[in-house]
């Protein structure tokens, strides 16, 4: 799935464990309950995407856009948020681990 395009998709609930999604085109993508485990967004317009009560253990957002991203309530254990753009602007409420690794 490198450098797929999916603006806006709907994959709320979706089952992508270990998924290579490094580029992708996901800005307001709805993940919401989906379970991304050990995925790789490296680099990924992930802009305004929902990730409400997914499960994202072990995932890499590392340079990725988040700006506007909504992780409430997302299992976050050991991602990696390395060289992300936008952490500060995405949303966190009551998710494991918010900050995962900077």
């Amino acid at each position: 799935m490198s450098k797929a395009k999916l603006s806006g998709a709907v994959l709320s609930d979706a089952s992508l464990k270990r998924v290579n999604c490094g580029q992708c085109k996901l800005d307001r993508a709805d993940l919401t309950r989906a379970v991304l485990e050990f995925s790789d967004f490296t680099g990924a317009n992930l802009a305004g995407a929902s990730f409400i009560k997914a499960n994202l253990l072990g995932v890499s957002f590392k340079d990725a856009t988040v700006s506007g991203a909504d992780f409430r309530g997302a299992v976050l254990d050991s991602v990696d948020f390395t060289g992300a753009v936008g952490v500060a602007d995405a949303r966190f409420d009551q998710a494991s681990s918010p900050l995962g690794r900077r």
